[in-house]
């Protein structure tokens, strides 16, 4: 596998847990990946709750810290973002740097 599971996982269950359960009407939660160049994209989004990014501590809100930086160290360069508003959901991009050039290397 080119990312830890886990490091996804870990975001689409908060994006249940924080996300999509409290807004207690129906909700959609959209799974997606692309390639950028020799980079993978991974993007989870929601039209739950939402959050103001400024005033949240975003680890709690997209999961452990700990997946995240096994990404990072794993795979040079990777990062996160996250863009949300209160009332219309949140977006979670995880971008894996040289994921297509790793894949190659390995067939």
């Amino acid at each position: 596998s080119v990312y830890s599971e886990n490091t996804t996982k870990t975001v689409v269950e908060n994006a249940i847990l924080h996300g999509i359960e409290p807004k207690k009407t129906m909700t959609t939660l959209l799974i997606s990946s692309q390639f950028e160049g020799d980079d993978v994209v991974i993007i989870i989004r929601d039209n739950g709750v939402g959050f103001d990014v400024e005033k949240t501590d975003i680890t709690k809100r997209i999961g452990s810290s700990n997946s995240m930086e096994r990404l990072k160290l794993k795979y040079e360069g990777s990062s996160t973002t996250i863009s949300s508003n209160p009332g219309k959901g949140c977006t979670v991009r995880i971008y894996i740097k040289g994921a297509k050039l790793y894949e190659n290397s390995n067939s």
